[in-house]
């Protein structure tokens, strides 16, 4: 394992302290964690809200915080990705060792976006493909991850789990309770694996 690979598994077993921090922060004054997105958001809707049944808004506080811990862990890995990519290929690393058909899809989207008029989300590829086409990437470059990760197929099978949960995460349906506890165990399984001795990439 090289340098920079020592750097971004220490930064990955730093990852989950800094999330029980924000959750003991969070006991402390819930209003904290989030505080600017939750004025703005209650600003928008304050019109509109006391029409919603309480039930309605019940599920979205408790949906909230799914999506706050789904909006971090995906974006971490994005930035992950990005970096063990850019450390062991160079900066053209998307031209040059992305598949073709995940090209294909990034480019698709963010030509819906600018032919939509809307302000582009990015400049960074990664933020144009889904999360199962991160993946994607991970597998056809193994050998820039085998040394993170102890297993390809254990990686994909974390990855698929949460790829399943995202579905309701982000689409706005309810997650069951069975399923929030398994959406704890697959982020918890995904840093756990990147904690592991890898096996040299063969």
């Amino acid at each position: 394992m090289n340098e920079n690979h020592q750097i971004e598994l220490f930064l990955l077993k730093c990852a989950p302290i800094r999330a029980e921090l924000d959750a003991i922060l969070a006991t402390h004054d819930p209003d904290l964690v989030g505080e600017e997105a939750g004025r703005s958001a209650d600003e928008i809707m304050k019109e509109y809200s006391a029409q919603m049944s309480l039930d309605l808004r019940r599920q979205a506080a408790r949906m909230a915080e799914y999506y706050r811990i789904f909006y971090m862990l995906e974006n971490f890995i994005r930035d992950f990705v990005s970096t063990v990519m850019s450390d062991a290929v160079g900066t053209d690393w998307w031209e040059t060792d992305v598949p073709e058909n995940i090209k294909d899809a990034a480019r698709r989207s963010r030509e819906r976006e600018l032919n939509s008029g809307v302000n582009p989300r990015s400049d960074e590829n990664t933020q144009y493909i889904t999360f199962g086409e991160l993946m994607g990437i991970m597998s056809a470059n193994w050998s820039h991850f085998a040394g993170i990760f102890p297993s390809p197929k254990g990686l994909e099978n974390v990855m698929g789990r949460l790829n399943t949960l995202r579905g309701p995460i982000m689409h706005c349906g309810e997650l069951a309770e069975d399923e929030v506890l398994r959406l704890k165990l697959s982020v918890r399984d995904w840093f756990n694996l990147s904690s592991q001795t890898a096996k040299p990439a063969v």
